[in-house]
């Protein structure tokens, strides 16, 4: 919204408001619904006037962002706080005057108690959605708390690994993720002591990328922890001679416990999973069966 030109933020010290540049794009329903409930689950809003344009002022002074939090937290202060925010999410959710799209889910704007680890959320009541549709923000949500298990070694365990997988499947739902991580509906708990310590037990296996609609039969293996895609053949382990709009150094591929995940290495022509445009070394989870697009090359994964 404020890229749109709909929001304009201005800080004060820990606390911030957005501007409304059309105080029609304010939502009062959304708004009354945030100040009539009881929980904990929004940092507080205040609505104001701001050099003569409506604007709303959030009062985060009591909490940390869940960016400034992430490294000083283990894999299991890590799943405690997945879980509130996941409870956090679901009551919107389950609200049927409040949407999810309007969640600001930035972690520099996601709050956290820092003596529980309850989580507090940005919720912005206006026409208009931060995220196109639900499954947008759905998406986004996950990528960025797989992202962050990768970002920070001090997260990584068996436990966190199985939250990614669950993660990267579109079919288990918000609640049902929820669940999981609290242990709660006859699902096995994600902890450290329900998940098997050896990770021989469920090995890596081994990911294709098999071309499709080509002239002939193409497609590259993965055999390494790190393989790089493209056209320069000095340059890269999988060479894709065929299309000249895949980059020299086009993207890379890395392999560990957790899985596989793709990067685009700043290619001009873009690399694509399931259709969605990855962001410059922006690593995301690839799974069995995805569509990854190189440029205009279609390739579907196989891991087998």
């Amino acid at each position: 919204m404020i890229e749109s030109g709909i929001l304009l933020e201005k800080r004060f010290n820990e606390n911030f408001l957005y501007i409304l540049n059309d105080s029609n794009d304010f939502f009062a329903t959304g708004y009354r619904m945030m100040q009539n409930q009881n929980n904990m689950s929004f940092v507080r809003c205040m609505k104001l006037l701001y050099n003569g344009k409506l604007a709303l002022y959030y009062d985060t002074s009591a909490y940390r962002t869940l960016e400034n939090l992430l490294p000083s937290l283990n894999s299991s202060s890590f799943l405690n706080l997945v879980s509130n925010l996941l409870r956090s999410v679901l009551e919107v959710k389950n609200n049927g005057l409040l949407s999810c799209q309007n969640i600001d889910l930035a972690f520099e704007k996601i709050y956290v108690n820092g003596s529980n680890l309850t989580v507090c959320l940005i919720y912005i009541p206006c026409q208009k959605h931060l995220f196109a549709d639900y499954a947008g923000f759905d998406m986004q949500l996950r990528t960025s708390l797989t992202e962050a298990i990768h970002r920070y070694p001090a997260l990584q365990s068996p436990a966190t690994a199985s939250l990614e997988r669950n993660l990267s499947d579109p079919s288990l739902s918000l609640s049902s993720l929820s669940g999981y991580v609290r242990g709660s509906g006859g699902t096995p708990p994600v902890s450290e002591s329900n998940i098997p310590s050896r990770r021989v037990e469920n090995p890596i296996q081994q990911l294709r990328l098999i071309a499709l609609r080509t002239p002939t039969q193409f497609e590259l293996v993965v055999d390494r922890d790190e393989y790089i895609i493209g056209r320069k053949a000095d340059a890269v382990h999988g060479v894709i001679p065929f299309n000249g709009a895949i980059g020299r150094v086009h993207c890379k591929i890395t392999r560990s416990g957790f899985g596989y995940r793709i990067e685009d290495l700043g290619s001009a022509n873009g690399t694509y999973v399931n259709r969605q445009r990855l962001l410059p070394h922006k690593p995301v989870a690839i799974k069995n069966g995805d569509l990854i697009r190189l440029a205009n090359s279609d390739f579907q994964v196989l891991i087998q």
